[in-house]
């Protein structure tokens, strides 16, 4: 029998959790104690050797008067990436926001957007991202 290094295992578990919340989360009707048993968390570790990035940013959408009240304003969200690149909704989390109407503007946006996955020895695998969004 192979011996399964922790790289491996951690790899496996990553696949089949971001499966799971493939699976979980795709359905935004679902009563919150079952997204949450099925919603990878951020203590969920995955690992990747390259990186995923973006192909498609969609814009932060801002009422012109928002956007000037909200000038210089910052938010971080991180949100987990499956395997062929798109973002899970149910793991969205704000890490940091200087507004709450950047916050929603900012989920809205990241969850339009697109990127190329991660991947591990060549093959695409899900991951975490952390995005930074600013107002201009």
């Amino acid at each position: 029998m192979p011996q399964t290094t922790p790289l491996l295992m951690r790899h496996r578990s990553a696949a089949i959790l971001a499966m799971l919340a493939v699976l979980g989360c795709a359905h935004g009707r679902q009563q919150k104690a079952q997204t949450a048993a099925v919603c990878p968390t951020e203590n969920d570790e995955l690992v990747a050797d390259a990186p995923p990035y973006p192909t498609y940013l969609a814009e932060v959408r801002l009422s012109p008067e928002a956007r000037e009240q909200l000038r210089g304003a910052t938010a971080v969200l991180r949100i987990m990436l499956v395997k062929d690149g798109l973002p899970i909704e149910c793991s969205l989390r704000v890490l940091r926001s200087t507004d709450t109407r950047l916050s929603t503007a900012a989920r809205n946006a990241l969850l339009a957007s697109r990127f190329t996955p991660a991947t591990l020895h060549g093959r695409p695998v899900p991951t975490w991202i952390d995005q930074p969004f600013e107002v201009h």
